[in-house]
């Protein structure tokens, strides 16, 4: 009599408990590789944003010609809203710096309003320039902005010779022209 070599059910089932370790382990890290990378995308995607807002403000305000501009230093204005649909004015100017215009007009004096309203992301900050508005931000929390006197931040546009913007908890300095 031959004796048949076979696996013993015992065999079997610590081979499948196995397997399926090895299984859940490579799912669970390819699980959490997928979001690591779709938070890193949406991150980056947020920084270039904010660097473009903050490069198209900083351009603004160095081009400002009327040192009076309307401060509405807070945002959070707009997150105390009952009915949430009200728009806080974050910043008005007067500036010569280049339209945003798809139609680049001659260069010269214009009104610019920085507006932060609710959105679905949070908080969107649109650049309203005359008949143009553009949606240059969107934010988790209200936006701040302060102006640094020479002694203190919080002094006001006039005398500023930078300001500051806190976008979702991170500060951003624009130091501006004399």
């Amino acid at each position: 009599m031959r004796s048949a070599k076979a696996f013993t059910l015992i065999e079997v089932v610590m081979a499948m408990a196995i397997a399926l370790i090895i299984v859940t382990v490579i799912y669970t890290t390819t699980q959490a590789m997928a979001t690591t990378a779709k938070r890193q995308g949406e991150m980056s995607e947020k920084d270039a944003q904010t660097a473009k807002f903050l490069e198209i403000l900083r351009r603004d305000v160095r081009g400002r010609v009327v040192k009076s501009a309307k401060q509405g230093a807070t945002a959070v204005d707009v997150e105390k809203s009952p009915d949430q649909t009200q728009d806080t004015a974050l910043l008005e100017i007067t500036s010569t710096a280049d339209s945003l215009s798809a139609f680049p007009m001659k260069r010269e004096s214009k009104n610019i309003k920085y507006v932060v309203m609710p959105s679905t992301k949070g908080f969107a900050v649109q650049r309203q320039e005359g008949g143009l508005v553009l949606t240059v931000l969107f934010s988790n929390q209200p936006l701040t902005i302060e102006f640094w006197d020479g002694a203190q931040w919080g002094g006001k546009m006039p005398t500023a010779k930078a300001l500051r913007v806190t976008i979702d908890s991170q500060r951003y300095t624009v130091a501006l022209p004399n």
